[in-house]
C-alpha cells in the first residue's frame, strides 16, 4: 500500500494503490479503528501498530484499553478532506512505494523490531497510561455514537437509544469530553432534563442508556468507573393497571377520560370474547386474553410451535415492523422464550382454525400458511393491523376502551385471582422476575377482591400450569453521591 505525501504531510489522493475512497472516508463513524485509519494513510497493519505503540502515528490516536481509536475528523484533516475538495493529484508527483522511502517526520525510525531467540517478533506492550490520558479528547457524544453503532441491540431498542441521543444527550453534552462526564456533570444533565419538563419515565430511560454506554467504557478501560452508579434517579414508575369498575365506566362515559392502563373485569372479558366468536381474528385475541401473549408473539406464532395434544405453545419469536418491513426476530427478553399452557377451549379454537385454513387453501389451490394468524399472502399478520382491528371490535361491543396489551394484563390478573403462584404467572408471561409481576398486577388483585372475582375468573380461565422458567438477580446499587429530584416528588419517593 502506498503512503501519499505532500509537503511532509499526508494528502488525499485518488490513487489506485489506496483502497479507501473519499466517499468511504466520509462514511466513517466519528471514531474509527487504527487499521482503517492506517489503510486510509497507506500504512500497513503492522506498521500502524508499531507507530501507535511508539507514540509516532501520524494522526492523533486515542487508546481504548488495549485498542486504538482514531478520530475521523483528525484523519480527514490530515488528508486534506475536511470540508474541502481533494487536492489535485497531478501535483503530487511520484509517490514512494516502500516504507523505507517515507520521510522521517512522517514515518520516523522507531528502532529495530524486538525479536526473541527464535527470531520471531516479540509483541511489546507499552504500559497502559491512566484512563484520563487514554481517552483525552474523546467527546462523550462521540463515545455514545460509537457504542450505539457497534452494540448488539434489537432494532427497536437501537431506535429508542438513538432518539435519546438525538433529543436529550447530544444537545446537553456538546463540548463535554468523556473523561469530564463525572457525577457532577451527569447530575447537571438529568436535573436540566427534569427542569425542562421531561417526564420521569423518559429521564429514567435516558439514564439507563447512558449507564449501558459507560459500562462498556469501563469494560474497555476507557473509564476507571461508571459515575452513573452514584446517581439516584426518579423512579419513573409505570402507571399501575386498574380495573374498569362501574364507577370508572360511568366517569369515562361522562367525561371521556380513561386511565392510562385499565383492565377489564372477568365478566367484561367474557362479553368481548363471546361477541367476536365468529371473527377471523378471534383466536388471536383469545390467546392474548387468556394466555397473556404479546402482540408480536401472537403474530409470530407458527403451527410448528404448537403441541395441541399436550396443550402447549412454545413462544420463541416475535414479529415486528421495522422501517415498514415485517421482520421475525428474537423475543423481548431471554425470559420471554417459554412454554405456555393452553386450556381446552384454546386447543379447540386452534384445531378449528387449522381446519378452516386448510379447507380454504385447498379450495383456492394455495399452500397453507405456516403462521397461526396469517396475513395477506400467507405471511405473518402485521401487529399494527391487529391493534386497529381490536380497537374497532371494542367500539362495536360498547365496552370501555383497553389496548391489546391490556389483554395481557388481564390474563395475568385473572391467573392471580385464581390463586396461581406469582412464579408460575411470571413464567407464563415471560417475566424475568416475580418482582415485576407483583408490582404490576397486585394492586388489581386487591382492588377486585379475591373471593368475589374467583368465580368469574373460573368462567374464563380453564387451565393453568407451571411451565419452565427462571429468574435473574441484580447486584446492589452503590451509595448515591447525587440525587435527581423531580418537580412532583420528594427524595423519600425516589429509588436508586
Amino acid at each position: 500500500m502506498t503512503p501519499i505525501l505532500r509537503d511532509s504531510s499526508f494528502a488525499l489522493a485518488r490513487s489506485s494503490a489506496r483502497s479507501l475512497t473519499l466517499a468511504d472516508l466520509l462514511a466513517l463513524p466519528a471514531v474509527t479503528d487504527l487499521v482503517t485509519a492506517g489503510k486510509a494513510l497507506g500504512i500497513g497493519r503492522t506498521t500502524s501498530y508499531e507507530l501507535a505503540r511508539a507514540g509516532r502515528f501520524p494522526c492523533r490516536i486515542i487508546r481504548v484499553g488495549r485498542n486504538y481509536r482514531v478520530p475521523t475528523a483528525a484523519l480527514l484533516a490530515l488528508l486534506g478532506a475536511s470540508g474541502a475538495p481533494p487536492p489535485d493529484t497531478a501535483s503530487l508527483g511520484n509517490c514512494p512505494t516502500d516504507k523505507s522511502q517515507v520521510p522521517a517526520e512522517t514515518a520516523p525510525d522507531i528502532g529495530p523490531t524486538p525479536r526473541g531467540h527464535d527470531g520471531n517478533v516479540v509483541q511489546v506492550e507499552a504500559p497502559a497510561p491512566a484512563p484520563d490520558a487514554d481517552s483525552h479528547g474523546l467527546m462523550a457524544a462521540q463515545w455514545l455514537e460509537e457504542w450505539l453503532t457497534r452494540a448488539r441491540l434489537r432494532e427497536s431498542t437501537r431506535r429508542s437509544y438513538r432518539g435519546h441521543l438525538r433529543n436529550h444527550l447530544r444537545p446537553r453534552l456538546s463540548g463535554v469530553s468523556l473523561t469530564d462526564l463525572d457525577v457532577a456533570a451527569l447530575q447537571q444533565l438529568f436535573t436540566a432534563m427534569v427542569e425542562d419538563g421531561v417526564s420521569e419515565a423518559t429521564v429514567r430511560r435516558v439514564y439507563c442508556t447512558v449507564r449501558s454506554a459507560l459500562n462498556v467504557a469501563v469494560r474497555e478501560r476507557v473509564l476507571p468507573d461508571n459515575p452513573t452508579r452514584y446517581l439516584r434517579i426518579p423512579a419513573g414508575r409505570r402507571p399501575h393497571a386498574v380495573i374498569w369498575t362501574s364507577r370508572r365506566v360511568k366517569n369515562w362515559r361522562r367525561t371521556g377520560k380513561r386511565p392510562p392502563v385499565a383492565v377489564w373485569t372477568p365478566a367484561q372479558t367474557r362479553r368481548f370474547l363471546q361477541s367476536i366468536a365468529g371473527h377471523p381474528l378471534y383466536t388471536a385475541f383469545l390467546l392474548m386474553a387468556l394466555c397473556g401473549l404479546r402482540r408480536g408473539e401472537t403474530c409470530g406464532l407458527r403451527w410448528s410451535d404448537l403441541d395441541l395434544d399436550a396443550g402447549l405453545a412454545y413462544i420463541n419469536r416475535q414479529v415486528q415492523q421495522v422501517h415498514g418491513v415485517l421482520t421475525a426476530g428474537p423475543l423481548k427478553t431471554p425470559a420471554s422464550r417459554r412454554a405456555v399452557i393452553l386450556g381446552p377451549e384454546i386447543v379447540d379454537a386452534l384445531r378449528a382454525l387449522g381446519q378452516t385454513q386448510t379447507g380454504y387453501a385447498r379450495a383456492n389451490g394455495i399452500a397453507t400458511s405456516r403462521y397461526v394468524i396469517p396475513g395477506p399472502g400467507g405471511g405473518p399478520m402485521r401487529p399494527d393491523y391487529l391493534t386497529l382491528t381490536f380497537g374497532r371490535l371494542v367500539k362495536t361491543t360498547g365496552l370501555p376502551p383497553v389496548r391489546p396489551h391490556d389483554l395481557r394484563h388481564g390474563a395475568a390478573t385473572l391467573m392471580m385471582l385464581q390463586g396461581t403462584e406469582l412464579k408460575v404467572i411470571a413464567d407464563q408471561l415471560g417475566h424475568s422476575s416475580v418482582v415485576l409481576t407483583a408490582d404490576t398486577y397486585l394492586s388489581v388483585a386487591i382492588e377486585l377482591g379475591l373471593k368475589s372475582a374467583a368465580a368469574a375468573a373460573r368462567l374464563i380461565l380453564s387451565h393453568a400450569g407451571r411451565p419452565p422458567g427462571g429468574g435473574t438477580t441484580r447486584r446492589p446499587s452503590a451509595p448515591p453521591q447525587a440525587i435527581i429530584v423531580s418537580r412532583a416528588a420528594s427524595p423519600d419517593t425516589l429509588v436508586a
